[in-house]
């Protein structure tokens, strides 16, 4: 799967890597930066890994994730029905140039 090598999420501009040696997937928004490790994995399951740290990313920027101190995968996420609307528009903004239109 081609990766965008950057990606608008909440006005902000991330960049994109690939790494084909890891299975894991990070992203962080202090450096504005997100890896997608390909290794062993399907186009679909990369496509999932991109879509995840795009969508934690936004919920992240949103305020809408609660995390214990040391975040081993205690993370919870919180929003009302209007925030979840704007959090899909947010996600929507950032997938949608990848895709051709007519």
């Amino acid at each position: 799967m081609n990766l965008p090598k950057k990606v608008i999420i909440t006005g902000k501009t991330y960049t994109v890597k690939g790494d084909i040696t890891r299975i894991d997937s990070t992203g962080c928004t202090y450096s504005q930066a997100i890896m997608i490790g390909t290794k062993l994995r399907s186009d679909e399951r990369t496509f999932e890994n991109f879509l995840h740290e795009v969508m934690e990313i936004v919920a992240v920027e949103r305020l809408h994730r609660y995390s214990e101190e040391d975040d081993s995968d205690g993370s919870i996420f919180v929003m009302n029905h209007n925030q979840f609307y704007n959090y899909v528009i947010d996600v929507a903004a950032a997938i949608f140039p990848m895709f051709k239109t007519k």
